[in-house]
């Protein structure tokens, strides 16, 4: 199984049929907008330094597409937030996931349930606190958890949230790899493409994401440009989930 190529597949043959009208790049997300005003985003990872929008602007559609196959984290980003924007009509269809509902109706909580979440998601990890006396955290950027520890506790685990930051750190495979044969995978965050096709050969049984609100195509534009993050960027976005 192959994550990067079941995504390269999936959306191959609407890349080849759309045209990309420009890309945003901001410290915290990336937008990729189409000419039909479909817009994607996904986190920014990796150094964007050397590679502004401008580097994309001689490479087509299906070029872009293709760089989710590839080494580096950025382009990565990039290619996401364009899988994101091929899959906006989809994503319409998606029933709303509001205040997490979606994903915590998922979980069957009692005074055993063991939940590990690779990627601290504060206000998520809160609601299962007050539910799940066991709950282990690992986030490399925030400097939360030992990762020998989460590697280890993670094979008993019932349920494994996994931010979709995964995907575009290369991640995603290794901590699918280490998890339990019987441990329930979530994927989640506005970048998760919200595919069930892509995971069909994966333990992914749940995903949690976002679209952007049409109304809202400028905000959300200007306030990537700045450089907000989610706080700021959930207003202008409609939460989702598909389970698998």
């Amino acid at each position: 199984m192959n994550i990067y190529e079941n995504l390269f597949t999936a959306f191959k043959g609407l890349a080849q049929e759309k045209t990309i009208e420009k890309i945003v790049t901001g410290n915290s997300y990336t937008a990729v907008k189409l000419k039909d005003s479909s817009i994607g985003i996904s986190y920014t990872m990796g150094s964007f330094v050397s590679k502004k929008s401008n580097y994309y602007s001689e490479i087509t559609t299906l070029d872009i597409l293709s760089l989710i196959t590839g080494n580096s984290s950025y382009d990565k980003t990039v290619s996401m937030a364009l899988i994101n924007a091929l899959n906006f009509t989809e994503c319409l269809k998606m029933p709303e996931d509001n205040k997490n509902s979606g994903l915590l109706n998922q979980i069957v909580f009692n005074e055993n349930t063991k939940v590990s979440m690779a990627g601290f998601i504060k206000p998520l990890a809160e609601k299962i606190m007050c539910k799940a006396k066991n709950i282990d955290v690992l986030d490399y950027g925030k400097n939360i958890g030992s990762e020998k520890d989460f590697f280890r506790n993670l094979k008993s685990a019932d349920y494994l949230i996994l931010t979709s930051t995964s995907l575009l750190n290369s991640s995603f495979q290794k901590i699918m790899d280490e998890s339990g044969e019987n441990t329930e995978i979530f994927l989640t965050g506005p970048t998760t493409p919200m595919a069930k096709e892509a995971f069909k050969e994966t333990r992914v049984s749940f995903l949690a994401g976002s679209h952007f609100i049409p109304q809202y195509e400028e905000q959300l534009i200007e306030n990537i440009s700045l450089g907000f993050g989610t706080p700021v960027l959930k207003k202008f976005l409609r939460k989702i989930f598909l389970k698998l």
